[in-house]
């Protein structure tokens, strides 16, 4: 596949130009891209999807005759059995508050978290979504390699009309009582049509550092090293 380069404004490569955080990110991106392709090349992850296919022979040697050969394509069915058991209609999810300090307002944490769990489950109950396809797409790149959904939240922008009038803490938040209430800014600007984006991100255009944590809750995690993630 074709590699990334980085460049800048008018497309003048970063690295020819003396940038140094370019050279090191290229030198990060090219030892990325050394060790997927081993990777790749062990597992035979690409001739795995081109079994999926029906590119299970080699054409080469009939190049010069007019054979064409029957594919009884039977990778394709054992994957074709196995993904459903895999996938799910309306997943549900359970957001629980957690302490971080010891004058913890549990009544409090548990409206909010309540209203955050409520929120999240609608998103992912109606239609707003449409991360059905998305995963399918992800789960059946998993077979050959791994599977990986991108999240993203995007919003439109407007000029908020109460930005001059006052704001307590109080009218945002359940469970504030009277000594803790402030007076909070209001932003010039407030989100509106907020929405969730799922989008599947074909593993072969995914690169990590080589030097990132396994372990997601460790600092430098994978997802805190994403070297390359061409959408």
């Amino acid at each position: 596949m074709p590699r990334t380069k980085l460049v800048d404004k008018s497309g003048a490569p970063l690295a020819e130009m003396g940038d140094e955080r370019a050279r090191i990110w290229n030198d990060r991106l090219n030892s990325a891209n050394e060790l997927y392709d081993k990777w790749s090349k062990k597992y035979n992850t690409e001739q795995l999807e081109e079994y999926y296919y029906g590119k299970q022979w080699d054409n080469s040697s009939n190049a010069h005759n007019e054979y064409n050969p029957y594919v009884n394509n039977k990778f394709f069915i054992a994957i074709d059995v196995k993904l459903p058991s895999l996938l799910f209609q309306n997943p549900q999810f359970v957001v629980k508050p957690k302490p971080t300090k010891s004058e913890y307002d549990e009544e409090g944490s548990a409206l909010r978290a309540k209203v955050r769990q409520d929120m999240l489950n609608f998103f992912f109950s109606s239609n707003i979504t449409d991360w059905g396809m998305e995963l399918d797409l992800a789960l059946l790149n998993a077979q050959f390699s791994y599977g990986l959904i991108e999240v993203l939240h995007t919003s439109d922008w407007i000029e908020n009309p109460e930005a001059d009038k006052p704001l307590t803490k109080s009218d945002v938040e359940m469970g504030i009582s009277r000594d803790e209430d402030v007076i909070i800014k209001q932003p010039k600007k407030i989100p509106v049509k907020e929405r969730l984006v799922l989008k599947y991100i074909p593993a072969k255009r995914f690169r990590v550092s080589t030097l990132s944590h396994p372990n997601l809750n460790v600092r430098g995690g994978p997802i805190g090293n994403i070297l390359m993630c061409a959408i």
